[in-house]
């Protein structure tokens, strides 16, 4: 849960990176099974399998992304840790979705489908704590979407509400409202599988994969555009998609 954990170690790639695409500019250059980015002394149960998996692997894709990187292989065997789903039972672990899957749901949407899209890391105010991730998404040198990490850890019952912080997202000029979308567990960042959503969804075993909708909370909430900025509330142990895009 610390972003500056992943950019320390993506980091350590960035002379072979910066050297291809310097000497081979038509290579492309892939890190391939990746996963198992943390501490070794974690076992798998308190770092792998929790909701906080998913903010981590939003976060390691899109720096990865920052840094030029084309395509980030992870791992998907039976019992890795960042497995996105068991397929199967198999050696004691049941059949389930598993939290990191909603990381992959959250990249893929803010990427979206154009081959002209492309990332930069955001610096933010909070940066020195390491608590905070914020990616600016760009398509023809436009601003689309606006991605915000919040590592800070909250869990169910640490307090009568979930602490957020409020972040100041500057729009391109016509934009008045923007459309938020948010990736959060109720029960917050070490909770297992089946309270995590996207997007106003959860996806289980039990529905074949297929997203579900979760009463009550909505997709997208809109927040209006003040002085040419939107102001985006994320809450502890949450993530968003900001869409500015008009």
């Amino acid at each position: 849960m610390n972003h500056t954990f992943v950019k320390d170690g993506l980091n350590d790639y960035l002379p072979d990176i910066e050297y291809m695409h310097e000497k081979y500019p038509d290579v492309q250059v892939v890190l391939g099974e990746s996963g198992r980015y943390t501490d070794t002394q974690s076992s798998v149960d308190q770092s792998e399998g929790i909701f906080g998996s998913a903010l981590w692997t939003a976060d390691y894709l899109l720096y990865a992304m920052s840094l030029n990187v084309t395509r980030v292989n992870m791992q998907l065997g039976q019992v890795f840790g960042y497995v996105a789903w068991h397929p199967i039972a198999f050696a004691g672990l049941q059949p389930e979705v598993r939290a990191p899957y909603y990381g992959h749901l959250f990249v893929g949407d803010f990427i979206g489908r154009s081959k002209a899209f492309r990332v930069s890391e955001v610096p933010v105010g909070a940066e020195e704590d390491g608590l905070v991730a914020a990616y600016a998404g760009y398509e023809h040198d436009r601003l689309q979407r606006v991605a915000i990490i919040n590592y800070e850890v909250w869990q169910q019952g640490a307090g009568p509400q979930r602490p957020s912080r409020t972040f100041a997202v500057p729009v391109p000029r016509g934009v008045r409202s923007v459309r938020v979308q948010t990736l959060t567990s109720a029960e917050g960042a070490s909770s297992l599988n089946g309270t995590v959503s996207w997007a106003g969804r959860t996806w289980t075993y039990e529905n074949d994969g297929v997203g579900a909708r979760v009463p009550g909370v909505e997709e997208f909430t809109t927040v209006r555009v003040v002085g040419g900025r939107a102001n985006v509330e994320v809450g502890a142990s949450e993530a968003v998609i900001v869409h500015v895009g008009i």
